[in-house]
């Protein structure tokens, strides 16, 4: 996949679930999506199950899936996510 992701906006994504989200043994769960930051406090990670994002050092990032339907269910989770922070705002 093309480097479209902004960092910037995967961590409003993470703040969003982390502080509105569920509180797991897993992590922030919201909207199916789980939040969880690495004890090193450098990675963090937003998944469904199916598919996984994960940004580490220096803003990049990788993003885990098997197929395009998975990927594309997982965009619109995080795109439903952003349109309800914008909201709270």
């Amino acid at each position: 996949m093309k480097n479209t992701l902004d960092s910037k906006y995967i961590y409003r994504i993470f703040s969003f679930i982390v502080e509105k989200g569920e509180k797991t043994p897993e992590g922030h769960v919201l909207n199916g999506l789980t939040a969880v930051e690495y004890q090193d406090g450098y990675i963090i990670e937003i998944s469904d199950h199916k598919v996984t994002l994960t940004l580490g050092f220096h803003q990049s990032y990788q993003l885990d899936y098997k197929n395009q339907l998975e990927l594309d269910d997982f965009m619109m989770k995080i795109e439903q996510i952003s349109r309800d922070f914008k909201s709270t705002k």
